[in-house]
């Protein structure tokens, strides 16, 4: 996106925000995002922004009737896309987007793809550059830690790109591993340098490979924060090397 465009998230929620303009930010490529927590603050905001509001995403909850006909009715935001989130289940926004100008409509938790595919079918003039996801070609084993614990788990990669990581793990005795929880994530290649990074689960389901064990694995996606230039070199080394030999095929 160029660099003269913008987002605009509305959510009550801090972590939903931060959630959604990590998304937009390392999947979107979008690198201004205007974070509110209600339509009033983020009118606020808009007012001191310079540039082309290109999208919106909200959460359905808020007050946004007369937000965004006021909104949509000035030049300089026009042409904005809406999103709007929901909970599941949660019917209310059935009549708000049709009283609104909805491009998309969203079910919590939200996760990176889902958005990107939206934003990809919505936003004029975006061209995302679509991160190359690969298999390791040796087993890689991820050492995991997650912000409210104290314990590392030992993880097994799945597969990887620049924006994030699959992992299947023995589900952690703390109960994290949940949606939205950080955790740094420090992966140990069999035959090339260790890779530090950072993330937060944005996907945990059961997972159908099952080893001889009486631990029931699950496979844990993670969307990446930022990368500093090194470790991003690392990681880039790490995907083309799997991608020029080839890893193994997938186990679920």
């Amino acid at each position: 996106m160029q660099n003269n465009n913008y987002a605009l998230v509305i959510d009550k929620s801090i972590s939903m925000r931060e959630n959604v303009t990590l998304i937009l930010q390392q999947g979107a490529h979008i690198e201004h995002v205007l974070k509110a927590e209600s339509p009033e603050q983020a009118l606020e905001l808009l007012q001191k922004q310079p540039g082309t509001l290109s999208l919106i995403v909200s959460d359905a909850g808020v007050p946004l009737k007369g937000f965004v006909s006021h909104l949509l009715s000035q030049p300089a935001f026009s042409q904005a896309a809406l999103f709007l989130m929901r909970e599941t289940g949660n019917n209310v926004i059935n009549s708000i987007a049709n009283e609104t100008r909805v491009a998309a409509v969203l079910t919590k938790p939200i996760e990176a793809e889902s958005l990107l595919g939206e934003i990809d079918k919505h936003v004029i003039g975006l061209e995302r550059r679509r991160a190359k996801r690969v298999f390791p070609m040796k087993n890689c084993m991820v050492d995991l830690g997650f912000d409210d614990s104290s314990e590392i788990y030992q993880a097994e990669m799945v597969n990887v790109s620049e924006s994030g990581i699959l992992l299947r793990a023995t589900r952690p005795h703390s109960g994290s591993g949940n949606i939205y929880d950080f955790a740094s994530l420090v992966v140990r290649p069999v035959d090339s340098e260790v890779i530090r990074l950072y993330g937060h689960v944005v996907r945990s389901e059961a997972s159908h490979y099952q080893p001889e064990s009486e631990n029931i694995p699950v496979l844990m996606a993670f969307q990446f924060g930022r990368i500093d230039d090194v470790n991003m070199a690392k990681l880039q080394n790490y995907i083309v090397m799997n991608d020029v030999l080839g890893g193994p095929a997938q186990r679920h």
